[in-house]
């Protein structure tokens, strides 16, 4: 299997995983995942270049993209000016989205919370309070 095999079919595979679990306290299991991909991507290549040393094996597979060493390999159609690169999902770079519990007391079919409701709508789509958006859009 190639390198390029390799990570189009994990990819999905970790994204899906690390999608799942946002929710949840995970950012050292999310360390962990990664830590454990290393190791078996290690152990893959050592198996696939058993007479190469540990520095061209490393020099092969991991590069250095934006100042981190990345499982990734650079594809063909890429130019010498803008080199275009197929990486490793990285499920450390998953942000944690928790989930904001709704008032006990609140009713979506009562007209009363109908505020209540828009605010965490428009929190859900934008990232923000409208009262903080009102902010920003008057100044």
């Amino acid at each position: 299997m190639s390198q390029i095999q390799l990570i189009r079919r994990l990819n999905p595979l970790v994204r899906g995983w690390a999608n799942y679990h946002r929710h949840i306290v995970a950012t050292r299991t999310f360390e962990k995942v990664a830590m454990v991909l290393f190791d078996s991507l290690w152990r893959w290549a050592k198996r696939r270049h058993p007479n190469k040393s540990a520095a061209w094996i490393m020099s092969r597979y991991w590069h250095r993209l934006d100042g981190r060493g990345v499982f990734a390999v650079r594809l063909d159609t890429a130019t010498k000016e803008k080199p275009v690169w197929l990486r490793l999902f990285e499920p450390g770079k998953v942000k944690i989205w928790r989930h904001i519990k709704i008032r006990a007391a609140a009713n979506p079919l009562d007209p009363k919370w109908r505020d209540y409701f828009e605010d965490r709508a428009f929190f859900k789509w934008f990232g923000i309070h409208r009262s903080e958006a009102a902010e920003k859009k008057s100044n």
